[in-house]
């Protein structure tokens, strides 16, 4: 449609509403009637002006009211705007969802715990639980459940056998002979509590009463009609809240052999395994769950994510799906390959799901979440951590590395992870991104985060902030997380080292991490917190985890070479208490690697012994420290208790020479210096003997410190201006 405006007519005799729809040449008729017929003309006339002038009026009214309703930007004639045209909704009466769980829930599944044979061939031969049903004449395969089931009241028990396509794509197979369509179930007496344990036939439960048959067919309809399910047993039983069932499979006239396989289960059980080098290939739930996936979530997945419960059994379900993807991701080398091959067609659906999942597990929200669903939720939160780590970090990177690293928002994605762990004063989240910036030299660069980390958080400033509160916050959880404190504190001291991180474009973070103000008495609260976790003194590892705040102050002061700063953050009886703490904590067995910083840190306080102000502070902070925590007399022997002896030795010397500098100081350059006048010999040797000693430490110290140029400058600081004003007054 064209938006021309094309006007109806315009000639003259149209110029006024007289002539409109009279002949021609009438007009001049309308003259001849004299004065009242132009009396009349002129009413007609101030009659339109009134009414346009109205008419214009309400126009402007009307778009004065639709700009200031903030519909001024929208261009309601042309239909090409897609901003003024009514919205559908695809997902019409979601928001009623959660109602209707309660009254139409589907059944949902519940697979066996155990499953254990016995033999009446053989009574005496004790068997374990496996996942192999064997049943025959002689043999009874007895399977138990141990589940707290909260949302469904009744349950009903019915067997599933996969089609053959299926059992041989799987690599699996069903073994029957006989009539298999009425394999009897019968209720045994089982534990009260608790799993079943090893049992024979002799040792085998006894029976109470038959609940069925089930048929061990493939039927096609099965899990399609859910009324039709477990039609073959009596009346579902009741199973609210949590109970130990326990049923016999027993079979007269049939053979029936197969492996009980339930996705779960097996998921779980690989989960428990240590890794090993020899798997060639994904595990058979990996292939299964690539196959599922593709006919559930990936045809249903909109293109722009969706608002969803994270309690949804849905995302439960692909909560469990990513779980068994990153599983396949973790074998050996070829079997990552070959996983990665399976994962790259689905991707962009599961590149969706991931954000779903994150902007809905913001850790803002989880003050706001009861004690079950944190609990679900932090299973998510990190299942989707490690899941973003083992797809990015491939080594060698493979084709689903390279498709992950080149695709437009993960790497945002996990340095806002790594930020708001960080920020959040609630650790529930927990600190698994850490692993994020532990990159290997020889990955590319391409996988860097920490640019995306510096550019969130808006300079270096605050992602130095941020990782701090990162370090500090993990004490601070009931058991923190270990690997996540040591990969943070390995990355803040690579970063504090300049050429280690070359490679990658150099330490981001190395000036605002020696610039940052308090860094050394951040260190020192989290060598408290460290020795305030319960039970970690008995771990192993845990002295590693106390060398790193030491080793942290050390860096620190040797980068930025500023050591009586350093000096006056560590004077405090905190410092001492804990040095204290660790001394009596771990001799005689107390680690090389520990003791070293820690006599490197008590040299450093005793070295500015010859200042007033800070001998007087470190003097009050021993004898505090030392209160607080007495050294035990079995922990003298240990290198920190003997330095820690010399620097009381030390203070205590210097304390004696500012009780005599009133009488006899030195004043270089200052003629107008009290002269000694010794009562006797003794006393006079002795305080000559000072007086040079004074002198020889000067000298020793202001060839040591950085921030005093001379001798005399550091002699006349604090003693000058004493003898002068005293010589004066006398």
């Amino acid at each position: 449609m064209s938006s021309e405006y094309v006007p109806l007519r315009a000639d003259a005799e149209l110029a006024t509403d007289d002539g409109f729809g009279s002949p021609r040449g009438s007009r001049s008729l309308t003259y001849a009637y004299g004065n009242g017929a132009n009396k009349e003309s002129s009413l007609s006339f101030w009659l339109t002006v009134i009414f346009s002038v109205l008419s214009i009026s309400s126009a402007l009214a009307l778009h004065a009211n639709i700009v200031s309703a903030d519909y001024g930007t929208k261009n309601w004639a042309d239909p090409r705007d897609l901003a003024t045209l009514k919205k559908l909704t695809p997902y019409p009466n979601i928001q009623t969802v959660p109602k209707i769980k309660h009254t139409m829930g589907m059944p949902y599944r519940i697979f066996p715990n155990q499953v254990i044979r016995a033999n009446s061939g053989d009574p005496e031969r004790v068997y374990n639980h496996s996942n192999a049903v064997t049943l025959s004449s002689t043999d009874s395969t007895f399977v138990h459940w141990t589940a707290d089931n909260r949302a469904m009241t009744l349950c009903y028990i019915y067997a599933v056998v996969p089609s053959p396509a299926a059992l041989q794509q799987s690599g699996q197979s069903v073994f029957s002979s006989g009539d298999v369509t009425r394999v009897e179930v019968w209720n045994v007496t089982g534990p009260a509590s608790g799993p079943l344990s090893a049992l024979s036939w002799s040792t085998r439960p006894r029976r109470v009463s038959q609940l069925g048959t089930a048929n061990f067919t493939y039927q096609g309809n099965v899990g399609v009609h859910d009324a039709m399910d477990g039609h073959e047993l009596k009346a579902p039983f009741d199973c609210s809240g949590r109970f130990n069932l326990t049923v016999e499979l027993a079979c007269a006239g049939c053979r029936l052999e197969f492996e009980q396989a339930a996705p779960e289960i097996e998921l779980n059980e690989y989960s428990k395994k240590t890794y090993s080098p020899e798997l060639r290939a994904p595990p058979r739930f990996f292939y299964h769950t690539i196959d599922r996936w593709k006919a559930s979530i990936a045809p249903y997945t909109p293109a722009f994510g969706f608002d969803c419960s994270p309690s949804d059994p849905v995302t439960l379900y692909v909560h469990l799906m990513i779980t068994a993807f990153d599983l396949g991701l973790r074998g050996s080398r070829r079997a990552n390959e070959v996983a990665s091959t399976a994962i790259i067609p689905i991707w962009p659906s599961i590149w969706i799901w991931l954000q779903t999942i994150h902007v809905h597990l913001r850790g803002s929200k989880w003050p706001s979440f009861g004690a079950m669903e944190t609990r679900n939720f932090s299973a998510v939160y990190a299942v989707l951590v490690k899941f973003l780590h083992v797809l990015l970090y491939a080594e060698p990177p493979t084709a689903l590395s390279i498709l992950v690293g080149n695709t437009v928002g993960v790497k945002s994605m996990m340095a806002d992870i790594w930020i708001e762990q960080g920020r959040d004063a609630d650790p529930a989240p927990g600190f698994r991104a850490a692993s994020y910036n532990n990159q290997s030299i020889s990955y590319p660069p391409q996988g860097l985060i920490l640019p995306h980390i510096i550019e969130q958080c808006q300079g270096g400033a605050g992602a130095t902030r941020i990782l701090l509160c990162r370090i500090k916050n993990n004490l601070t959880q009931v058991k923190p997380e270990w690997d996540s404190f040591e990969s943070d504190f390995i990355f803040m001291m690579n970063q504090l080292d300049e050429e280690l991180h070359a490679p990658f474009g150099g330490a981001l973070l190395r000036p605002s991490l020696l610039s940052h103000s308090s860094f050394i008495a951040t260190m020192v609260t989290v060598l408290h917190l460290l020795l305030q976790v319960e039970g970690a003194q008995r771990s192993k590892g845990f002295a590693r985890c106390l060398e790193f705040p030491l080793h942290g102050i050390l860096k620190h002061v040797e980068s930025t070479s500023r050591e009586y700063d350093c000096a006056l953050q560590l004077n405090s009886d905190t410092i001492i208490a804990l040095l204290i703490k660790i001394s009596n904590m771990y001799y005689p067995n107390l680690d090389k690697d520990l003791a070293e910083p820690s006599t490197q840190l008590l040299e450093t306080l005793g070295k500015f012994c010859v200042l007033k102000t800070f001998l007087n502070t470190l003097r009050r902070n021993i004898f505090l420290g030392r209160r607080t925590v007495p050294v035990k007399s079995r922990a003298n022997g240990s290198p920190i208790s003997k330095w820690l002896t010399d620097l009381v030795r030390r203070v205590d010397e210097w304390a004696d020479i500012q009780g005599l500098k009133r009488d006899y100081v030195l004043d270089c350059g200052n003629t107008k210096v009290r002269e000694s006048k010794p009562n006797s010999a003794w006393d006079s040797h002795l305080r000559s003997s000072v007086q040079r000693w004074i002198m020889d430490m000067v000298f020793e110290c202001a060839l040591d410190a950085s921030w005093c140029s001379t001798a005399a400058g550091l002699a006349r600081k604090g003693t000058g201006s004493i003898s002068t004003r005293r010589s004066a007054q006398e």
